[in-house]
């Protein structure tokens, strides 16, 4: 068996809507996500961590490609149950490569990785969650068959998303955000920040057939806002 993947565009474009529905720039939502990753996998899994962290922060870069090979020619499926068996098995058969650097995995290491996988992923909302509140839950409808929805932790009052003055130094952190911008011609411009470089922003506008961007000179101007 052979999988190979490369991201065309869907990394960026997740970072981008995952960042404005929080309300963050896009650096503050990835730092936010790896760490809660690199928490959960020191809890889960200390062995692991040191090695599955950079191959999580490289698959999600724009452009990041994986390669995985398996090659179990002769041997015997039955026995893959054995956790020292397996554990010798996959280290000799299974090829990683992350953006075409090879990665190795002891024997050990994919055991757990292995064992890691057929456990559930619990939230810490669970886990406090007052006994009171998980047996009101219990008679409600079930997500899945035999499968118990997860306890419903109390909505947290967010703050409300809006227009707010922002750094233009700070706009790249903001691709993907509705923004407004007002020139020092007194020319104001609304639409989807696209990208910010060499001291220039393209913002696509809404058009009668569609879209257009358009380049704005960040020294011109005087103010900027993003719906954040």
């Amino acid at each position: 068996m052979a999988i190979s993947y490369q991201d065309m565009g869907y990394n960026q474009r997740k970072n981008q809507f995952c960042a404005m529905q929080s309300g963050l720039s896009v650096a503050e939502y990835r730092d936010q996500h790896q760490s809660l990753i690199q928490d959960w996998l020191n809890e889960q899994a200390p062995g692991l961590a040191a090695v599955l962290m950079p191959v999580y922060q490289q698959t999600g870069e724009p452009g990041a490609r994986l390669a995985m090979g398996l090659n179990l020619e002769g041997v015997d499926l039955q026995a893959l149950n054995a956790p020292d068996y397996r554990g010798e098995v996959l280290s000799r058969g299974m090829s990683l490569s992350v953006n075409d650097q090879s990665l190795t995995l002891k024997p050990e290491q994919l055991e757990r990785l292995w064992v890691l996988m057929q456990e559930p992923v619990v939230l810490e909302s669970q886990v406090n969650t007052q006994e009171s509140e998980a047996s009101e839950l219990a008679g409600m409808p079930r997500v899945m068959p035999g499968v118990a929805s997860a306890p419903v932790a109390p909505a947290v009052a967010a703050e409300p998303l809006e227009y707010r003055r922002t750094d233009p130094l700070d706009l790249e952190n903001y691709i993907g955000h509705p923004v407004r911008f007002y020139t020092s011609f007194g020319k104001r411009v609304e639409g989807i920040l696209v990208s910010v470089k060499d001291g220039n922003a393209r913002v696509a506008e809404r058009v009668q057939h569609g879209t257009a961007q358009y380049p704005v000179e960040l020294e011109t101007l005087q103010a900027t806002e993003v719906f954040r």
